[in-house]
């Protein structure tokens, strides 16, 4: 898919002009861009006067649209919808709990300005355990990162797609756990989610556009069974970049493949602080950060450290 949208977008130009291209998609200096057409297809026109039925011939323009690109939409769009995912995901992380959560009280409390549960993953995996969805490869790991940003964001232990290299193709995993919020239900107080991440994904470049392809995203669930993404216009900081992942070509079917969250490439460990929805603090919660990936083009993938949940005020969480 990814390289004959190359050949189109070569050929496209070949077709309108009669002009060849030359190690890039620049037209030769004497072809002047003249009309954008709504699909956004740019074509051009060698005629003195730029007007293209002035070329000196008498032809009708027969021209073919090859605008075959993937737009990526960046913009802060929200998906209000809460997705039903019903598969029988398969934990395939038999680590067990070595990192006791933390409140301030150590009786589940979740008053204002505690901390209800945190993890900086030093001591454990913090209770995450990595699995799929359906049933494709995993690569989720907990332990010192040495590849993408070749460090944890505090100390030796956060979770990554691969601690040691890149995702692999058609992924579709996670890793997550649940956790214990009954002391939160019915409070006042705004329940946060904070944690930092890093990551970069596919960036995929056919000579005339760049698209991004594979990401990541958070899911929630009250139920175990029915999952939920924040709406980007909701965080307050460390927003979704993309409101539908590109990883489409793989079956079964990805997942979060359409659904909000995170593409491309952030540099540096990032912040992000989300509130829980309040239909959610139960006994069942469970929070899963979710990895998607096409059929080719693997990159270093999600970098997960210091995850905490705090009620009222999310500065106390690190």
């Amino acid at each position: 898919m990814k390289s004959q949208r190359m050949i189109y977008c070569l050929l496209g130009f070949v077709l309108v002009t009669g002009y060849t291209l030359g190690s890039s998609c620049e037209p030769p200096s004497n072809v002047l861009p003249t009309i954008v057409d709504a699909g956004g297809d740019a074509w051009w026109d060698a005629a003195p006067d730029g007007d293209p039925s002035s070329d000196g011939d008498s032809d009708t323009d027969t021209d073919i649209d090859t605008d075959t690109d993937m737009d990526t939409d960046t913009d802060s769009d929200t998906d209000t919808d809460a997705d039903t995912d019903t598969d029988s995901d398969t934990d395939t992380d038999a680590d067990t709990d070595t990192d006791t959560d933390t409140d301030a009280d150590g009786d589940g409390d979740c008053s204002s300005g505690t901390i209800v549960f945190q993890s900086d993953f030093e001591s454990g995996n913090g209770g995450f355990s990595a699995g799929t969805w359906n049933g494709s490869a995993n690569t989720w790991a907990h332990g010192n990162a040495s590849s993408g940003p070749n460090a944890c964001h505090s100390g030796t232990g956060c979770w990554a797609t691969n601690l040691s290299g890149n995702y692999q193709s058609c992924e579709d995993s996670y890793t997550g756990r649940g956790i214990d919020l009954s002391a939160c239900s019915g409070t006042s107080d705004t329940v946060y989610l904070v944690f930092w991440h890093w990551y970069r994904f596919e960036e995929y470049d056919d000579g005339c556009d760049i698209t991004y392809y594979d990401g990541y995203t958070i899911r929630l669930s009250g139920n175990g069974s029915s999952w939920f993404q924040p709406e980007s216009s909701s965080f307050v900081s460390g927003a979704y970049n993309t409101s539908a992942i590109e990883a489409g070509d793989c079956s079964p079917s990805i997942t979060i493949h359409t659904l909000p969250g995170y593409e491309d490439t952030n540099s540096s460990w990032e912040k992000v602080v989300v509130p829980i929805p309040a239909s959610m603090l139960n006994a069942d919660f469970e929070l899963r950060f979710s990895a998607g990936t096409d059929s080719d083009g693997n990159e270093a993938g999600a970098y997960i450290d210091d995850v905490c949940i705090a009620a009222g005020d999310y500065n106390q969480c690190s």
